[in-house]
């Protein structure tokens, strides 16, 4: 199925919005308060301390800026951050490992926010584009971080790798440039033949995938989600976050291959999280729970049991 780049960005302006949305009933607490955790971090010691008690305290004031904002733009992605985080907080604050906990809770704030920055081509919005960086910032580092976890490092050499890696981060997106057409059509080509890889070493695994955009992949790459994701929409920045935030999955995926015990739950976790992002495009009400289906691979008693029902084939020729 062929869509055109225009008509793929409408429906996932629109899509997005209305899964965050209707996933459930508000949780009628005003847009200033918040549901996101801020385990014992100390202020004093951000950029100093632990990185794990940087990326908390990074997203509480991120959630924090963006619920007290004066603009009556902000409310509805309050909101929508609140009902993540709550769902979060229900399901994964007991039982996730510290590291994946941060990681969630910042796509509370990445999901509602990347979806207020498509809608009427936002991404000139610098304020919000800045807070986006930031979050996404985290959620890389703790990705890059974990993939020198799963390759046996200490937790004093996985913080490091933290640090290391964003402050890298900190000097790409200090100085985003408009990539040649050619060239962004390449590397996102070769970034879609990463994602059918990744697919089919799933295959290989044993998983199934529930989702109605994984036969796409069968499709010319200038037709998948990925290569769209990778595209961005016309917009510099959103490419460069989507071609960022790959490297850091893909890199997080290899490592869990010298992990034998971990790499079906990485695998499980990685093809989750991309396919609720490209259900936007074609399947809106799946996006919420394919992310939760992400983080679901992520818990201790998930080893193991990670299939899912297979769609039908019926549904499958339906989209």
């Amino acid at each position: 199925m062929m869509l055109t780049k225009n008509l793929l960005l409408l429906l996932a302006c629109v899509a997005t919005a209305t899964a965050l949305r209707g996933n459930g009933a508000r949780s009628g607490k005003s847009s200033k308060e918040t549901e996101l955790p801020n385990p014992n971090s100390d202020p004093s010691s951000i950029e100093d301390g632990p990185f794990l008690d940087y990326a908390f305290e990074k997203i509480s004031d991120i959630t924090a800026h963006i619920c007290t904002s004066e603009r009556d733009d902000m409310d509805d992605i309050c909101y929508q951050m609140n009902d993540l985080a709550k769902l979060g907080k229900e399901r994964y604050k007991d039982d996730l490992p510290r590291w994946y906990y941060a990681n969630y809770s910042g796509m509370t704030i990445a999901y509602p926010l990347v979806t207020w920055l498509h809608l009427v081509n936002r991404w000139a919005d610098e304020d919000m584009i800045e807070l986006f960086l930031e979050v996404m910032a985290v959620h890389m580092s703790l990705g890059q971080g974990n993939s020198f976890r799963l390759q046996g490092f200490d937790e004093e050499a996985v913080d490091q790798a933290y640090w290391a890696h964003f402050k890298l981060l900190k000097i790409q997106v200090s100085n985003i440039q408009e990539l040649p057409a050619l060239a962004q059509d390449q590397h996102c080509r070769y970034i879609t033949d990463e994602y059918k890889q990744l697919q089919r070493l799933a295959e290989d695994f044993g998983l199934i995938i529930d989702s109605v955009t994984w036969g796409h992949m069968d499709a010319p790459a200038e037709s998948t989600a990925m290569y769209l994701s990778c595209i961005g929409g016309g917009s510099t920045v959103a490419s460069l976050i989507s071609r960022l935030d790959w490297g850091h999955h893909h890199m997080e995926v290899v490592a869990s291959l010298l992990n034998e015990a971990e790499s079906k739950r990485i695998i499980s976790y990685t093809l989750w999280h991309w396919e609720s992002l490209f259900s936007v495009l074609f399947a809106p009400d799946d996006v919420v729970p394919q992310l939760l289906k992400s983080f679901d691979s992520l818990l201790p008693e998930r080893q193991g049991s990670l299939e899912s029902v297979a769609m039908s084939k019926e549904r499958r020729d339906e989209v």
